[in-house]
This record gives structure tokens, C-alpha cells and sequence, in this order.
């Protein structure tokens, strides 16, 4: 996510293969699928609708859970 003075700009990628670049580092390639550009204006819209959408998912179907957290009552 990135913005200027008139926009926000979202890219949505899907990520390739890790790689080694010339120094030996590693480089994840990731290919922008789509890019979504937004007035500020419009940014608080998007972000209030993904939280109430966000707050009636977890109502009908539990928590959202990051990959690696631990279960509800587990260590």
C-alpha cells in the first residue's frame, strides 16, 4: 500500500517460488494480479465496511486466526 497526495494504491500479488539473487539472498518474486486505487476519501469507507464485514463473519463462524496462533485454550 502505498499513497500521494490524491490516492491510496492497493496491489494484490501472487507470490513465486523463493529464489537466491546474485549475492546469495533470498527473493521472493511476487507478480501484481490486480491494484486497486482509492480517492482518500474513500479509504475510511472501505476500511469501516471490512470492519463490520470482518465483526459479522466472526460472529457467524468464530474468530479469525493468524496462521501459527495458537487454539482457543491451547498453550
Amino acid at each position: 500500500i502505498w499513497h500521494s497526495p490524491h490516492e491510496f494504491t492497493h496491489d494484490f500479488g501472487a507470490s513465486q517460488p523463493t529464489m537466491e539473487n546474485e549475492d546469495g539472498g533470498l527473493v521472493v518474486p511476487v507478480r501484481v494480479t490486480a491494484r486497486l486505487k482509492l480517492p482518500p476519501t474513500a479509504v475510511f469507507d472501505l476500511v469501516r465496511a471490512l470492519n463490520e464485514n470482518l465483526t459479522m463473519y466472526e460472529k457467524k463462524f468464530g474468530e479469525v486466526k493468524r496462521p501459527g496462533e495458537p487454539a482457543e485454550g491451547g498453550p
